[in-house]
C-alpha cells in the first residue's frame, strides 16, 4: 500500500512540474523559435523527441556538444536556413526556460546551455571558454550533474508538449 502512495505522490509531483514547465516552454517558444508569426519548422519536434534519448545514451555534455555545433556559422536568415542553427535554437529555448525558472539575469540568463551546464557540474567560472581548463584533474560533480541534468530533460518534456500547440510546418 505505502509503495502505491510513493508511486502516486511522484506522478503528481512530476506532473505538477510539467504543469509549471509548460508555460515557461509556450514562452520560449514564442520568444526563440516561433519567428514573426510563421509556424513553426516541423524539424523541431524531431529535436525534442530526439534530444532525451541522446541525453540517456550518450551523456548531457556529449548531447549539448552536438546541438551547440554550428553555433557560431551564418544566420542571416535567422538561423533557420541551417540545421545546425536551428538545434541551437532549441537549445537556447531551453536556457530561456532554465534563466525564467531560476531567476537568472544578465549575463547568466544569456549564456549557451553548454556553458551554463559545465560551470555548474565543474564548479568553475568561464570554464567554457578556459583553454588551458585542466579537465582530467577536475571532476565533475555527479550530484549536480544529475540534478541539472533532470532539470533540462523536464524543460525538453515541457517543450515538446508545448510544441503541440503551435502549427508545424511539415515541409
Amino acid at each position: 500500500m505505502a509503495a502505491a502512495n510513493l508511486h502516486s505522490f511522484q506522478k503528481t509531483s512530476t506532473m505538477s512540474r510539467n504543469d509549471k514547465l509548460i508555460p515557461l516552454a509556450i514562452n520560449a517558444i514564442k520568444n526563440n523559435i516561433e519567428i514573426a508569426g510563421r509556424t513553426i519548422n516541423g524539424e523541431f519536434e524531431g529535436y525534442v523527441s530526439s534530444f532525451a534519448s541522446s541525453v540517456i545514451q550518450s551523456g548531457l555534455i556529449a548531447t549539448l556538444s552536438f546541438y551547440t555545433d554550428g553555433e557560431n556559422k551564418d544566420k542571416s536568415h535567422g538561423g533557420l536556413d541551417k540545421t545546425d542553427g536551428r538545434r541551437n535554437i532549441f537549445l537556447q529555448s531551453i536556457m530561456f526556460m532554465l534563466a525564467q525558472k531560476d531567476g537568472l539575469t544578465g549575463n547568466a540568463a544569456n549564456k549557451r546551455l553548454l556553458e551554463y551546464v559545465m560551470e555548474k557540474v565543474y564548479n568553475a567560472p568561464n570554464v567554457y571558454s578556459n583553454i588551458n581548463f585542466d579537465f582530467v584533474r577536475v571532476q565533475v560533480d555527479l550530484k549536480v550533474l544529475n540534478e541539472i541534468e533532470d532539470e533540462i530533460l523536464e524543460c525538453a518534456i515541457a517543450l515538446k508538449l508545448a510544441l503541440r500547440t503551435f502549427k508545424l510546418d511539415k515541409k
